[in-house]
């Protein structure tokens, strides 16, 4: 991570954010989260690690900000986290030799309905996952049957 006052780079590794933050591409995360907005990636230590998750929903628990974040590839949601977690926010990404400016309106846009959809993709994964299992234990049952 190479760092300054008000901003870090930092290089992606795993694909949880795959295809918007590839493996190997470096984002540059401005620090603070109290402006992060659905649609927003911020940057958070877990397990001794840095996330870089999209910001899906925020809610408000007395005092605390909490926001859902996911990886845009990921099914399932992130557990909550506190704004006082956020280490920044991505406003912009290195992505093979090309700057993208998350700060322009057409990736503002972009980011609010790849929430939107990774929002809908996270609520119908927690219906889908036990339903398919089932379905695949009753495919499996019906095939180790013999025919008569």
């Amino acid at each position: 991570m190479i760092k300054s006052k008000r901003q870090s780079k930092i290089f992606i590794s795993g694909n949880s954010m795959k295809p918007m933050l590839a493996e190997g591409s470096q984002v540059i995360v401005e620090h603070g989260g109290g402006s992060a907005k659905p649609g927003d990636i911020v940057v958070y230590f877990k397990d001794n690690r840095l996330i870089s998750h999209r910001v899906i929903r925020i809610r408000r628990k007395g005092r605390d900000k909490l926001y859902l974040t996911k990886g845009d590839s990921a099914l399932r949601f992130d557990p909550l986290i506190r704004e006082s977690e956020v280490i920044g926010i991505v406003r912009r990404v290195i992505r093979k030799g090309n700057l993208i400016d998350f700060r322009i309106r057409k990736w503002k846009i972009m980011g609010r309905v790849l929430a939107i959809c990774s929002f809908m993709v996270g609520v119908l994964s927690k219906f889908m996952v036990p339903f398919l299992s089932i379905f695949l234990k009753i495919i499996r049952h019906e095939k180790s049957e013999p025919l008569s």
